[in-house]
């Protein structure tokens, strides 16, 4: 029986294990996360920020459905390299796997800020499920936060995190929110809605320093902008995880380039989720789509062909919801 190891455990590798389950039910499969607790949502992060959900409500599935899809789930240990040739994967313990067919659904990673000094412990990115623990904890006390990034998961994160006796402001060098996701004009619609709730916005300003001042956090720009927080959330986008891939056989772009199988340039190889490029239906070309269904259709496409079951998708196209 074929080895099926997963890197991830999200929505690309959740789908990809019932769609391997629905056409093999005893080849081995192993999953592996650097977190160390069963597949939670990150989607869902702003609303537990908020206290609009616990912990609890973060997560996707029980440890029920491991056992139930007979899957071997290795937690908090990161996969340090690949050897694509011998067919291994390292985790970081030191411990080696051998596959006969590799899904790589690693995520992504927050993008870092150059102007951040170091232990600036108030200073931080929101991407998983202990950062957003860290910024309960330290919101508690803030009475000023700068969020860096215009984004959809940025302006969650400032509308999650607003209140009456708090100011929450966002600093973008973009000149508009949303720069990715929407035009000019709807743009400045949407703002205004935004700002109604009292969250302000410094656009067309790029961070340029992040230092620390007495006991809080100052903060420069590019127009000469200087402002003091108590906390700084960055949201400047987000990067592929493909650390792992050292000896470059896989073919990487923005992100690893898929094929419609979801296979990459290498045919045991397959690639979903924020860490994959696929197909787009509008342009034609290659493009990452962040967003949780479309890691799930991802995830589904590659388990169905690692196990023989050929079925290709055709393209994706992305959207997403921002609540406002």
């Amino acid at each position: 029986k074929a080895k099926q190891v997963i890197i991830g455990n999200s929505a690309a590798a959740l789908s990809a294990v019932k769609a391997i389950r629905r056409f093999d039910s005893s080849c081995p499969v192993t999953m592996i996360s650097a977190d160390n607790c069963l597949a939670y949502s990150p989607v869902l992060l702003p609303y537990y920020i908020s206290g609009k959900i616990g912990r609890e409500g973060l997560l996707v599935v029980g440890a029920d459905f491991y056992e139930r899809n007979r899957v071997e789930l290795i937690l908090g240990n990161e996969v340090v390299d690949v050897d694509t040739k011998n067919q291994r994967v390292q985790l970081k313990d030191g411990s080696i796997l051998e596959y006969d067919n590799l899904l790589i659904a690693s995520g992504g990673a927050p993008e870092k800020l150059n102007a951040i000094g170091k232990h600036m412990a108030r200073v931080m990115t929101l991407r998983t499920i202990d950062d957003a623990q860290k910024i309960v904890e330290i919101s508690k006390s803030a009475k000023d936060i700068l969020i860096s990034g215009a984004g959809l998961a940025s302006l969650e994160v400032a509308n999650a995190l607003r209140r009456q006796d708090r100011r929450v402001t966002v600093m973008a060098k973009s000149k508009q929110i949303l720069s990715r996701n929407a035009d000019a004009e709807c743009a400045s619609i949407i703002q205004s809605e935004i700002e109604k709730s009292g969250i302000g916005f410094f656009l067309g300003r790029d961070v340029t320093e992040i230092a620390p001042c007495k006991d809080k956090i100052r903060v420069s720009s590019d127009m000469d902008d200087k402002i003091t927080v108590d906390m700084v959330i960055v949201g400047k986008g987000v990067n592929p995880n493909v650390h792992f891939l050292r000896d470059k056989r896989v073919k990487i772009d923005r992100g690893i380039l898929v094929n419609e199988k979801m296979e990459t340039n290498i045919t045991n190889i397959y690639a979903s989720g924020d860490v994959a490029q696929s197909k787009s239906l509008l342009t034609n070309d290659h493009r990452v789509f962040a967003n949780w269904p479309s890691a799930c259709i991802e995830g589904e496409i590659a388990g169905l062909n690692m196990v023989g079951h050929e079925t290709k998708l055709s393209g994706e196209g992305g959207y997403n919801v921002l609540p406002i």
